[in-house]
């Protein structure tokens, strides 16, 4: 059918404002056209709402291309998709051009999720929503509907919506993301922004455990990860370097090896004092807790000396580990 390029829009539960444009990809594209005039591989459906209007399924990339170069009417297919045959093509584009880029696999799987959610909130009961082929394939039966209703679509529902070329921990990773992003920094979460400026899906991961190990703010996570990124941190090597940030340390562009060493005895320190601290704190709170059982009001004995002489010592040097790591009012 011959369409009006202007009339054709992108699929609606692609945000293409999240999905990074590949100028090299459009480059050849418009070369190819150019040359060729071949601009197939386009399949598209009526816009449900707009008269004269038309929604592609894929072919984002090549869309953009024949606006460039200014085609103004091109011949394709117009196919009656539902909005899950829409999801699910924009899914397998996604993962065979875009692979493990974390941005576009967290939109992905939010598009995922919000079509699915939607679906079942159309209906109250099992009996009611038998009738919808969708929701009765990738639901088993009314226990599994009830639970998805209440809690919501999860990593095993979405996986057997968009199929067997996903994988459970891609979109286990990404519904973490999405669930995170809502929290403040000191409940674990993590910033949108800084997520949609990682390059990998491994970086992703550890970037969320860095994030939550040294209690980064969300304004100190983007810019963690802006600099990871400049720098082209891998992922590997994204705990380390989020220690130095959380420090406060910067690293020179060139070190001397002994400076390397005495860097790396600073962060075996660091994960020692940890360590001992925490078992500290806990031992400390048991002896308190168990003097308040007893109604204890001092405690005297040879070990209180050398305790209380130790504490002496060691309070105005955790004073100033304190002011190293951005602690005030102490």
């Amino acid at each position: 059918m011959k369409i009006k390029v202007k009339d054709i829009v992108a699929n609606p539960f692609r945000d293409i404002s999240h999905y990074p444009i590949d100028r090299e990809k459009v480059d050849v594209l418009k070369s190819t056209i150019q040359e060729t005039s071949f601009w197939d591989n386009l399949i598209c459906r009526k816009h449900p709402s707009i008269a004269g209007k038309y929604q592609i399924a894929y072919g984002h990339h090549r869309l953009i291309a024949l606006q460039e170069l200014k085609i103004e009417l091109i011949d394709i297919p117009v196919i009656d998709l539902s909005d899950s045959d829409m999801i699910k093509i924009m899914a397998d584009e996604n993962l065979d051009y875009y692979k493990s880029n974390p941005l576009v696999v967290i939109e992905t799987v939010r598009a995922a999720k919000a079509f699915i959610d939607g679906e079942l909130a159309k209906y109250e009961t099992w009996d009611s929503a038998m009738a919808n082929r969708f929701i009765s394939h990738i639901i088993d039966g009314a226990k599994s509907f009830s639970n998805i209703k209440r809690d919501g679509s999860g990593q095993t529902t979405i996986l057997k919506f968009l199929g067997k070329h996903w994988k459970q921990w891609m979109i286990q990773d990404a519904l973490d993301t999405i669930r995170r992003e809502t929290l403040p920094a000191s409940e674990g979460g993590v910033s949108k922004k800084a997520i949609e400026t990682l390059p990998s899906l491994e970086h992703t991961s550890r970037f969320k455990k860095a994030a939550k190990k040294y209690r980064l703010s969300k304004p100190a996570q983007e810019r963690l990860a802006k600099e990871a990124v400049k720098q082209k941190i891998s992922a590997n090597d994204f705990d380390g370097f989020a220690q130095k940030r959380a420090l406060g340390v910067e690293t020179p562009k060139a070190k001397s090896s002994e400076e390397d060493k005495e860097f790396i005895r600073m962060e075996k320190l660091l994960l020692r004092i940890e360590r001992k601290s925490s078992q500290l704190s806990n031992d400390i709170a048991s002896f308190n807790t168990t003097a308040e059982a007893l109604n204890a009001k001092q405690v005297r004995c040879l070990q209180s000396l050398f305790i209380s002489n130790t504490f002496l010592t060691l309070l105005p040097e955790c004073k100033k580990l304190l002011k190293l790591f951005g602690v005030k009012g102490i």
